[in-house]
């Protein structure tokens, strides 16, 4: 049979609903400990966020000049990637940074979000990556350094992952709302023009 407009909107009304319902249930018992002030707990997990990317930037340069001392090719490979990998940690806290303090729209946060879940999951890359090299390495500084490579990509992960789950959870408590607009009077059909203008002097 035909499907009437009426039923189509009580369809997508009714997903609406259990959506609401479901994130309710996520804010109110999942993140119990958040929920009270959503924006206090994102503030501090970025201010973290950011003191580990600074850590994790110096921990990746003496890690690529003590893995790339090796005559070995693929040793200078990973020591680009821990390079490359701490200059994108790099950039995605500048991002982060103007997002919550110039331009948190739904659309930039939305980008955020993306990002940060792209970068977590590349930081576990990174992390099975050299956690594996560090085990089949013979020498011990070469050894240590990608330890200390994998440790500070976990974190990275770790942190990441919570931020893009709180942001996820309570974006709509910090999105910046955009201004309603204007009102405009509009005449009636029948009104006079000069009655109008008359009016608004």
């Amino acid at each position: 049979r035909e499907r009437r407009p009426g039923e189509a909107r009580g369809g997508r009304a009714g997903f609406t609903r259990v959506k609401g319902v479901t994130m309710d249930i996520i804010r109110d018992k999942v993140c119990f400990l958040c929920a009270a002030n959503p924006k206090q707990w994102i503030a501090w997990s970025w201010f973290a966020a950011l003191v580990l990317i600074f850590v994790s930037f110096i921990v990746a340069a003496v890690a690529a000049a003590d893995i790339s001392n090796s005559s070995n090719g693929e040793s200078r490979a990973f020591a680009f990637v821990v390079v490359w990998f701490s200059l994108q940690l790099i950039a995605v806290g500048v991002f982060g940074t103007l997002v919550m303090r110039k331009s948190c729209t739904p659309f930039s946060m939305g980008a955020l979000i993306g990002v940060l879940f792209f970068m977590s999951q590349q930081a576990l890359i990174v992390f099975g990556i050299f956690v594996d090299e560090s085990r089949e390495s013979d020498d011990d500084s070469k050894s240590d350094a990608e330890r200390a490579v994998a440790a500070f990509s976990f974190l990275i992960f770790v942190i990441f992952t919570f931020l893009t789950a709180i942001l996820a959870i309570f974006r709509e408590d910090i999105v910046k709302k955009a201004p309603p607009p204007p009102a405009i009077d509009v005449a009636a059909p029948g009104e006079d023009a000069a009655d109008s203008k008359g009016e608004a002097f």
